[in-house]
């Protein structure tokens, strides 16, 4: 499944991917050759969630509305 928001974010799924490592010794050369194991994973699908207001919403709500009433009052007085 692709999510295609614009050109933010272009999403797509894969089915794994190649993933190895190794351990070099500061001053030696890596020479070896690195095994590559495939990893797989299993599908899922997005967790289901509700958006809820912050319980200091309103306390929020109510500064910006004063701030913008001496806002406004500053605008009228000149």
């Amino acid at each position: 499944m692709n999510f295609d928001r614009g050109n933010v974010i272009r999403a797509q799924t894969i089915d794994g991917l190649h993933i190895g490592a190794t351990i070099v010794k500061q001053g030696k050369n890596a020479d070896t050759t690195i095994g590559m194991g495939y990893y797989t994973w299993k599908p899922w699908t997005l967790p289901t969630y509700h958006e809820r207001l912050k319980k200091s919403y309103p306390i929020l709500q109510k500064k910006f509305q004063e701030l913008a009433e001496k806002e406004n009052a500053k605008e009228q007085a000149r």
